[in-house]
């Protein structure tokens, strides 16, 4: 899938989550809630060179590419099995594309309450919304060929359909993905009234 995918359904997904996590009145909340989720819906991409987050964010792209470097170099050094499952992980939609990662990216999102207890609110809501980002990006993948979902339990695949990057699926799915946003927003808009 392509960025302007993964950043549409991530929106939606995100515009659910606030939809379900905040009241009418919470516009603040709303809005940390679909940040955070567009951001959440980049980031497991951040495994590609090529990828928009990692385009804008080379610092941190340069050490995941220093990681994938010395797993690689590690796995040279493993039995057949193990070697392949390492590889296999510091690849593109490795090891970044499981429900860890996004268990992950919450916690540390969450964490940011240690740093600021006053804001606790508001940092719980950013990490909602990077789980439903990041989950957007997994369950977009799903159909896009497959990711590990179960990392590190298992490495093997995990697809609903292979539809072609940048295809007629892809478009129809962004479409869909614009509706859902459309009339959530539509639904928090009568809300204020």
């Amino acid at each position: 899938m392509m960025a302007a995918s993964h950043r549409l359904g991530g929106a939606a997904m995100g515009m659910l989550a606030a939809h379900m996590l905040t009241g009418p009145e919470d516009i603040t909340g709303k809005a940390v809630i679909l940040s955070a989720a567009v951001l959440g819906s980049l980031i497991p991409d951040i495994d590609h060179p090529r990828s928009s987050i990692s385009r804008k964010h080379r610092s941190i792209r340069g050490a995941v590419g220093l990681v994938q470097i010395m797993l690689r170099g590690i796995s040279g050094l493993l039995p057949g099995r193990q070697g392949n499952y390492l590889r296999t992980a510091a690849g593109h939609r490795g090891a970044s594309h499981s429900l860890l990662m996004a268990a992950a990216c919450v916690l540390l999102v969450h964490m940011g309450v240690l740093i600021c207890p006053a804001w606790e609110g508001m940092i719980t809501l950013a990490a909602w919304g990077m789980g439903a980002g990041v989950a957007s990006h997994l369950l977009l993948d799903l159909f896009a060929g497959g990711v590990p979902l179960w990392f590190p339990f298992s490495g093997k695949r995990v697809a609903l359909a292979h539809i072609k990057t940048g295809g007629v699926t892809e478009w129809i799915i962004r479409i869909l993905s614009a509706g859902i946003l459309a009339i959530l927003a539509g639904a928090e808009v009568i809300k204020w009234r």
